[in-house]
């Protein structure tokens, strides 16, 4: 695991991606520095897994108070943000306020003013998630106070005040029907996000839930939640047909502050209190990887995985990219030096204008390769290259390239391709030689002359006089 200091000046409070429309990958990171607060935007340079050296742009908390919580649109045009104390709206003071900003501009120039937001004095939000559609908008205070609004209008779907005693996470399903919320006190419950009905997971007496993620590969609808059993922590795997609980594992003893799940489902990923990232093989449910010390010693209060690539072709090309399901090998060979660069798995069927502004400058304009599927580094044969973007109070913000599994290098690809092509020659070789006479056609000169019999008369007759044989 290679990972990568952030400088940034001052205490780093939180941190989250931002997707943005052209494609490209920034870092809005929190931060406060004892007389002030802001919020700054890095860009993100994946090819050496880094991000800027100086922010893209800077909005400053004049009113004070330090950031808590950031909530980024699906689209990459707004995010909210939570603050301790102070906000002020014209002649009004806000004890504690949520605020939203609106991105504009594209990476070399990007831009983000605060918007008139409903949540102002609200108190202190302790989660806050927007649905994977986008549609949704959920905060979960200190005070145990859930709310549900329809984005953008901001209608109530829920408002209830006595939801959980105080919030500790929250995460909506896929199909954003769900949202599972945990509270301090070990409780959970689940919300179904058209009428806020809510139901409560069982567990026994010595039992808190801490953590929730829903399953994320579109197969398997589960929920997975953390524990905490006394000194054992155990990950617990629930049905969301039924809300009963399948099963639990004790997989990394150490007890968790953070937990994320890969955009495909098939990682679950802890952050420990101690600076552990602890990697989990969901199919498997086994540890695929532990990184120790990447945060040494301090909570890790961030955690969330870098938004996925997106791979495109002219529109005529339509014809094949339509057959393109998640899961599906892809490979980036250029047919012109006859190169190969790297080796993909779909994350999504083949479409048409999944980003119609891709492969653009900035995102200037319509892009010419509107045949698209969204992509994910390979598992099955290469690396998987994941980044990770984690926070700490001591250390920072870290953007983290998590191989999974051990990183296979260009000439190693090379040899096991030729090593498939050698295999191949030989049992072709070997089955034509031991191969039937429909292989093996004879040689009309070796083939044996067949001579005509002659009888003759005398012993012909001397085998005719033999008359009947009593028995």
């Amino acid at each position: 695991m290679d990972g990568a200091d952030v400088s940034v000046e001052g205490k780093v409070t939180c941190a989250s991606w931002i997707k943005r429309p052209e494609n490209t990958h920034l870092v809005v990171i929190g931060k406060s520095t004892g007389t002030c607060s802001s919020l700054e935007i890095f860009s993100f340079n994946s090819e050496n897994t880094s991000l800027s050296s100086s922010p893209k742009a800077t909005y400053v908390l004049e009113e004070g108070g330090e950031p808590v919580r950031i909530a980024v649109h699906p689209s990459g045009d707004d995010f909210v943000c939570s603050t301790t104390t102070g906000c002020k709206e014209g002649d009004i003071l806000f004890a504690v306020a949520c605020r939203l900003f609106e991105l504009y501009g594209h990476e070399d120039n990007i831009k983000f003013v605060c918007k008139e937001f409903p949540l102002l004095d609200v108190g202190p939000q302790q989660c806050m998630a927007f649905s994977v559609d986008g549609s949704k908008l959920a905060t979960g205070g200190v005070d145990g106070h859930f709310r549900l609004f329809e984005w953008p209008t901001m209608r109530i779907i829920v408002d209830e005040p006595k939801a959980h005693k105080s919030f500790r996470d929250m995460d909506f399903s896929l199909d954003s029907e769900f949202l599972a919320s945990t509270s301090t006190d070990g409780a959970a419950r689940i919300w179904n996000t058209r009428d806020g009905v809510p139901v409560t997971l069982s567990r026994n007496a010595d039992e808190n839930i801490e953590l929730c993620r829903f399953s994320k590969d579109g197969t398997k609808p589960f929920l997975f939640t953390t524990v905490q059993k006394g000194n054992k922590t155990l990950i617990a795997v629930w049905d969301i047909s039924t809300w009963k609980k399948i099963g639990h594992k004790s997989l990394y003893n150490k007890p968790a502050s953070i937990m994320t799940i890969s955009l495909d489902g098939k990682y679950l990923v802890l952050g420990s209190k101690d600076g552990d990232v602890c990697v989990i093989d969901v199919t498997k449910m086994e540890i695929s990887s532990l990184h120790k010390r990447l945060h040494l010693g301090t909570n890790i209060t961030s955690l969330e995985f870098c938004p996925s690539e997106s791979v495109g072709l002219f529109a005529p090309h339509f014809s094949y990219v339509k057959n393109i399901e998640p899961g599906l090998l892809l490979f980036l060979f250029n047919y012109n030096n006859r190169e190969l660069y790297d080796m993909y798995e779909a994350a999504s069927s083949g479409k048409m204008n999944i980003n119609p502004y891709g492969w653009t400058l900035h995102g200037s304009g319509r892009t010419e390769f509107l045949a698209q599927p969204k992509i994910t580094p390979s598992v099955v044969i290469v690396l998987r290259l994941r980044v990770a973007l984690t926070t700490s109070s001591q250390w920072g913000v870290m953007v983290t390239k998590l191989n999974v599994p051990t990183d296979w290098k260009e000439w190693q690809i090379y040899l096991l391709l030729l090593g498939l092509f050698l295999a191949s020659a030989i049992l072709f070789y070997v089955f034509f030689e031991n191969s039937d006479s429909f292989w093996n056609f004879p040689d009309p000169s070796t083939r044996p002359k067949i001579e005509t019999l002659h009888v003759d008369a005398t012993s012909e007759e001397q085998w005719s006089s033999f008359g009947p044989v009593d028995l």
